[in-house]
C-alpha cells in the first residue's frame, strides 16, 4: 500500500529553530549507531538573523501600507512538518519550499531533514523520516 504524504503547519517558536539544528537534542533520538545523517539549510544563528531581518522588513511594509503598527498578536513565524521516507533528499524539500514561498508570498528562513528520530522496536530502528520548514507568517506586504 502506498504511503500518503502530509504537511502540518502550526505556529512557530524559537525552540523550533534550535530543535531543527540539534542545538537542543530531543530525548527520542535513535541510538547513535542507528542515526543517519541529517540535512539542514542553515545553522540556528543564521536562521535567527534572517528571521529578524525579514520580520523587520515585512513589519515596515505593513506600517507603510496601513499607517499602523503591526498588532502584537500577529503570528510572525510558522512551522511546517512534512512526512518523508528514506529516499527523499533536500532537492525534494526545495520543491516544497519553492511552492510555499510562491503560493504564500512568504520567506522560508530554515529547513531541515531529520533522519535520526524514531524508536527501537524489537531491537530494530523504526525511523520517523520528516522535515521541518520554518517560514514567515507575514507576506511581502506585511499581511
Amino acid at each position: 500500500m502506498a504511503r500518503g504524504s502530509s504537511i502540518n503547519i502550526a505556529d512557530g517558536s524559537p525552540a523550533n529553530i534550535t530543535h531543527n539544528t540539534r542545538d537542543t537534542s530531543p530525548s527520542y533520538l535513535l541510538p547513535q549507531e542507528h542515526r543517519q545523517e541529517n540535512w539542514q539549510m542553515c545553522d540556528s544563528k543564521t536562521a535567527f538573523r534572517e528571521y529578524r531581518q525579514e520580520v523587520a522588513e515585512r513589519t515596515q511594509a505593513y506600517t507603510d501600507r496601513t499607517g499602523q503598527k503591526l498588532q502584537a498578536k500577529t503570528k510572525c513565524q510558522l512551522s511546517a512538518v512534512v512526512n518523508l521516507d528514506e529516499k527523499h533528499t533536500e532537492k525534494d524539500l526545495q520543491k516544497i519550499i519553492g511552492y510555499l514561498e510562491t503560493k504564500l508570498d512568504t520567506k522560508v528562513f530554515q529547513a531541515s531533514i531529520h533522519r535520526d528520530e524514531g524508536a527501537m522496536i524489537d531491537g530494530k530502528p523504526q525511523y520517523n523520516y520528516h522535515a521541518h520548514i520554518e517560514f514567515l507568517g507575514l507576506d511581502s506586504e506585511g499581511k
